[in-house]
């Protein structure tokens, strides 16, 4: 069987408890038999590049990035594991795909700008219970109001044209 690992990797390298798990991942099914194609992406490295945060905000708000289509077609994947698309690739490329696709969720990304259910250091449930508008109200993101309005954009947007759950 032959399984592709899909990660947008954040900053914190080998710190990051996600990253560990990817990589743990990867390297179990190897030990089983499997067939692994590790896809990552490095937030560290493409914030090198020129506009990369500009281009993070498009990907976040549409949904769109890198496109591995190209690197999942030449593998043929019979399983994709999706540990993150945020920022850098996006689900899009997710809606051309026959393979079945099992994606995880590490944080409160789909419900909540900050990701933690938290604000000031006390648990906040507005967005999901109430409405996202909360989430700009007081700059959950990054503290900034443009940052929190492109997350706020994908959450409000129909479900069925932007979310990664309901692929067809």
């Amino acid at each position: 069987m032959r399984i592709a690992i899909v990660q947008s990797e954040y900053r914190g390298g080998n710190l990051s408890g996600e990253n560990q798990m990817v990589n743990h991942t990867a390297n179990v099914l190897a030990d089983f038999g499997y067939e692994v194609l590790l896809i990552k992406v490095s937030s560290k490295q493409k914030e090198m590049e020129k506009l990369y945060r500009l281009k993070a905000a498009l990907n976040v708000s549409f949904g769109t990035g890198i496109n591995i289509s190209s690197k999942l077609d030449d593998f043929k994947p019979d399983l994709i594991l999706c540990h993150n698309t945020f920022p850098n690739i996006g689900f899009a490329w997710m809606k051309n795909r026959k393979e079945p696709i099992v994606t995880f969720l590490h944080n409160y990304r789909y419900f909540c700008a900050s990701a933690t259910l938290s604000r000031n250091q006390e648990t906040c449930e507005l967005c999901p219970i109430k409405t996202p508008i909360f989430s700009l109200i007081h700059k959950c993101y990054k503290e900034s109001f443009l940052a929190t309005f492109l997350l706020y954009i994908r959450q409000v947007t129909p479900k069925s044209i932007s979310n990664e759950f309901n692929v067809p």
